[in-house]
């Protein structure tokens, strides 16, 4: 069996032929000259250094360039009936943004008042905390005036999900490094000096072993306040993903544009302000990880509970 040809046949199973023939083809063929050649030349080291190369080359490939072709196919795969749910979606999406990110950043934008030219910067640290929150409901208020009254074909549904889901991959980029980094930077620029960074300053993994001593320590109820802080920022980065599904399931009912925006406003209203609620509560109960854990994802499990309703009841045949 000539070297690449096992590759070759497991990339075969997950891709086109167009991408085989422009992508996978030309790399093992690469990798087939250059062992020949090493074979050749009767260097036993050189074989291996071209099978090296030629593997890493093509697992470099097939795991980012590959996928990266097939999303953007997919999004090229519009028709032009499906074309007009871009503008509804894009004004909605970009209006929910702009509602959902001066509502979070009202709050500490307060501090910055007095800062004069460097309010404007400060400002923009601001931005970052309020991405986890407004990702979804854009994605959401997208979906619903997008794709409201129109044909979900699986194209749609496709794209939709596949939307959902990096907007998931960017909560969870923005939780673990951009959040941490602007909120400290806006701390210290308040404050006019260096000073120790806070829960919200630090990576989800040391808020968890913060709160796992103090636990030890018998402070139980700062031990759950940070556990469910731990958990909430994992449930919030995945909320992107369940958003786009509950779009999609509200898109699929058969309401009013005013009952549609009432149910969006008051979904919306509702995630966000559970979070800060129950980490307000700060009951002792929160320090056993379980029931952190519960809480954080419920809203997340009601509301993928509804979108199977909702579709299911959308889907149920009309009765004589």
């Amino acid at each position: 069996m000539r070297s690449g040809s096992r590759l070759r046949r497991w990339a075969g199973y997950l891709c086109s032929q167009r991408t085989m023939d422009q992508l996978i083809d030309p790399v093992i063929a690469d990798l087939q000259h250059e062992c020949a050649e090493a074979d050749a030349s009767g260097h036993t080291s050189n074989k291996y250094v071209a099978l090296l190369r030629g593997y890493v080359a093509f697992w470099i490939l097939l795991t980012l360039h590959v996928p990266q072709v097939w999303l953007i196919g997919r999004i090229q795969a519009f028709t032009a009936g499906d074309r007009p749910t871009l503008r509804p979606s894009l004004l909605a999406a970009a209006l929910t943004t702009a509602l959902v990110t001066a509502s979070l950043v009202a709050t500490p934008a307060r501090q910055i008042t007095r800062h004069g030219v460097d309010g404007a910067w400060l400002l923009v640290l601001l931005i970052p905390q309020s991405l986890p929150f407004s990702i979804p409901l854009t994605i959401y208020s997208g979906v619903v005036s997008g794709l409201k009254g129109r044909s979900l074909t699986t194209r749609l549904r496709t794209i939709v999900l596949i939307i959902g889901l990096t907007g998931t991959l960017a909560s969870v980029g923005t939780m673990l490094w951009l959040i941490p980094a602007s909120n400290q930077a806006f701390r210290v620029a308040i404050a006019g000096f260096p000073i120790a960074p806070g829960s919200a300053e630090v990576n989800p993994r040391s808020l968890r072993n913060e709160a796992l001593v103090l636990k030890t320590k018998g402070r139980d109820e700062e031990a759950g306040h940070l556990l469910f802080a731990y958990h909430s920022r994992w449930a919030i980065a995945g909320a992107a993903l369940v958003f786009a599904l509950f779009g999609l399931a509200v898109a699929t009912l058969r309401l009013r544009r005013a009952a549609t925006t009432a149910m969006a406003v008051v979904g919306c209203v509702l995630y966000v302000s559970y979070f800060p609620e129950v980490a307000h509560a700060r009951f002792a109960p929160l320090s056993n990880e379980p029931i952190s854990l519960a809480l954080a994802w419920l809203p997340n499990l009601l509301m993928t509970v509804t979108s199977i309703a909702f579709m299911s009841v959308r889907n149920e045949p009309t009765r004589p």
